[in-house]
């Protein structure tokens, strides 16, 4: 994939009653694009896992069915089924599609249904929340349109998408999580990629809740 770099890392919450909604999924479209996905189904039990697991397949076979359709477009379509299908009471959910360019630039397009920005890290600036047109969470209004923003990322930026529990908790309030995790990764700007993932669930993340990233990193300046 023109050297693109992807890692995951998932963190189970320590409680064994607790079966998280949390999940993410990659997987190729049309040519070169790939497709980025993290998502979150309301719940914290097994019902909730199993109705994760129909909407990540769904989402998939949405999304490679008319490749040609912005990420906002396939989560209108996705909301529609899971109305019509009871997949999910609710769920978050991000659908990102990276896509290069001729002049070796990725082009990030990504649609946000009630669930945390992504991050954006560049390497000569300081991280920011792409926060962007976005719309409430899937399950509320099925029929409602969906926005999808555009952008190029300059060349070895690094994208992290998560889940909630990894900048929220009982005694961290989503504000102050989503500042923390700024700075962490401000900070740790030149971990390798599954590292960073991995230090950043364990450095930030409580325990009473899954955490979940997917992060991709696009290839340097060419020397």
């Amino acid at each position: 994939m023109s050297g693109l770099e992807l890692a995951t890392h998932y963190q189970p919450a320590q409680q064994a009653a607790e079966v998280g909604g949390d999940w993410y999924d990659a997987f190729p479209l049309d040519g070169e694009d790939i497709a980025l996905v993290i998502g979150d189904v309301t719940g914290h039990d097994i019902q909730a896992a199993s109705r994760m697991s129909e909407l990540r397949n769904m989402l998939r076979a949405l999304a490679v069915d008319r490749p040609e359709e912005g990420p906002g477009q396939i989560l209108r379509r996705l909301d529609t089924a899971q109305s019509r299908l009871t997949l999910a009471d609710a769920a978050t959910v991000i659908l990102a599609r990276l896509s290069p360019s001729s002049d070796g630039r990725w082009e990030l397009s990504w649609s946000v249904a009630g669930h945390p920005p992504p991050l954006l890290l560049t390497t000569e600036s300081t991280s920011i929340y792409l926060t962007g047109p976005s719309a409430m969470l899937l399950g509320l209004r099925p029929t409602m349109q969906r926005p999808t923003a555009r952008m190029m990322l300059p060349a070895g930026s690094t994208l992290v998408l998560y889940t909630d529990g990894l900048v929220e908790s009982r005694s961290q309030d989503i504000d102050t999580g989503m500042t923390r995790l700024r700075q962490y990764t401000d900070t740790h700007r030149g971990l390798p990629l599954p590292r960073l993932c991995a230090d950043l669930a364990r450095d930030l993340g409580g325990t009473r809740d899954d955490i979940t990233l997917l992060a991709a990193r696009t290839p340097g300046t060419r020397g």
